[in-house]
């Protein structure tokens, strides 16, 4: 039987007279939108920003209790990776989060992290916020960009559409735009907006072993070349009838007929290296096989390892995350090594510091260098352990070995002595 005391009447298009009227007659209350159904906002319009505030709760509920205020920097990033990262995925699978959503959720994060307060001023943030979300193995710590994680789980969509077309839904959705998966309308429906929105950022990651056609894009798509097409043959492309035209469309078609009349003379030239290349192309009764940049097979934490992957390593990273010492002092070597300590010299530039002189020794300039080597304290700890002073904060990981130590230990006992 219908529980009508838990039973709540909506209505699409409905005066709301007429609502009170059914409500009444079926015994239950009445709604608005948007609904609160399996944990999301539902609604036939689009979201206000106050239906993204439970969210921001949760974000404050876990950061700023009485217990956070105990963790270290470490334990606190531990707190921002482990939890906080994944408590907004299952509504970033299905919603793309507002920028000003995305705003407030840095803002939070960032302050939690550097002053472990509500709010935080720049003087507090000694790294910029986008370095510290880099992963660790290109200089940052790991924390995960919410922009870049919210696109590479809707991206699925994307993905699924093209290489799962027998899969209820998707057989759902092409046979609402039987006349291509990118297919423009009038009237674009909200899986259709996630799918063409994230649609070009899955092709610029991705590369395609191309059998049948069905699921390549005959311009767009990494296949025949290493390079997409359009950034090797641009005068051809810019007479395309249609840029996200398939393989199996111009395969069964011709080139020239997805093509303008009258080709320029560089696009007739390029027109005759393509239809060499497409020489060697032999078409195949198997699906297309989408892969990533890096050969991986998609998933939205592959996809994101591979948009944030950059040429670039950081040149500390073992010495520092490999090291067998606490969280919270491979963060003070993390900051050390970018010289991003609160040191008198960095002080003294924010003008926080009325000098920059090291308070122990008074060297006019107290650096990261001077924190940990040229200092008269520092020399005495180095001395102790007979062995030099680093000469650069650079050669710390290449700084000689106490005799006899093995050296797989000695980043732990160089960063302790730091």
């Amino acid at each position: 039987t219908i529980n009508y005391h838990k039973t709540a009447l909506l209505t699409i298009a409905t005066e709301p007279e007429t609502q009170k009227n059914i409500a009444a007659t079926i015994g239950c209350s009445t709604s608005d939108f948007p609904l609160q159904y399996l944990g999301l906002p539902l609604s036939p319009s689009k979201l206000p920003l106050t239906a993204f505030d439970p969210i921001i709760d949760n974000f404050r509920k876990f950061l700023f209790g009485w217990v956070a205020h105990l963790l270290s920097r470490g334990a606190r990033l531990t707190l921002l990776t482990a939890v906080l990262d994944s408590l907004t995925v299952y509504f970033m699978s299905v919603f793309k989060l507002p920028k000003s959503i995305l705003a407030k959720l840095d803002a939070i994060r960032r302050a939690f992290f550097w002053s472990n307060e509500s709010t935080c001023t720049g003087a507090s943030c000694l790294v910029a916020w986008k370095n510290v979300c880099k992963p660790k193995d290109t200089g940052g710590l790991g924390i995960k960009n919410l922009e870049i994680q919210n696109r590479c789980l809707l991206m699925k969509f994307s993905s699924k559409i093209l290489q799962h077309p027998n899969v209820p839904w998707t057989q759902w959705y092409n046979h609402q735009h039987p006349l291509g998966i990118a297919t423009k309308t009038t009237r674009p429906s909200f899986l259709w907006k996630i799918i063409n929105n994230n649609l070009p950022l899955l092709i610029e990651h991705s590369f395609v072993l191309t059998y049948n056609g069905l699921s390549t894009f005959f311009w767009l798509d990494k296949w025949l070349l290493q390079s997409p097409l359009q950034k090797v043959f641009p005068n051809l492309f810019s007479h395309s009838i249609d840029d996200k035209v398939l393989v199996a469309t111009v395969w069964q078609t011709s080139l020239l007929a997805n093509l303008r009349n009258r080709l320029s003379n560089a696009a007739a030239r390029e027109l005759d290296c393509v239809l060499l290349l497409l020489q060697d192309f032999q078409q195949a009764d198997q699906p297309d096989e989408r892969s990533l940049t890096h050969g991986l097979p998609f998933s939205a934490k592959n996809a994101y390892s591979s948009i944030v992957a950059e040429d670039s390593s950081d040149p500390h990273h073992d010495f520092v995350w490999a090291s067998k010492v606490p969280i919270k002092v491979k963060i003070f070597a993390w900051l050390l090594l970018r010289d991003r300590l609160n040191t008198k010299a960095n002080m003294f530039h924010k003008h926080i510091a009325q000098s920059a002189a090291c308070p122990r020794c008074q060297d006019p300039n107290e650096d990261a260098l001077h924190l940990i080597s040229n200092c008269s304290y520092a020399t005495q700890v180095w001395s102790s352990l007979g062995l030099p002073s680093p000469t650069s904060l650079a050669a710390l990981h290449q700084h000689p070995t106490i005799l006899g130590l093995n050296p797989n230990i000695w980043p732990s006992v160089a960063l302790t002595v730091s």
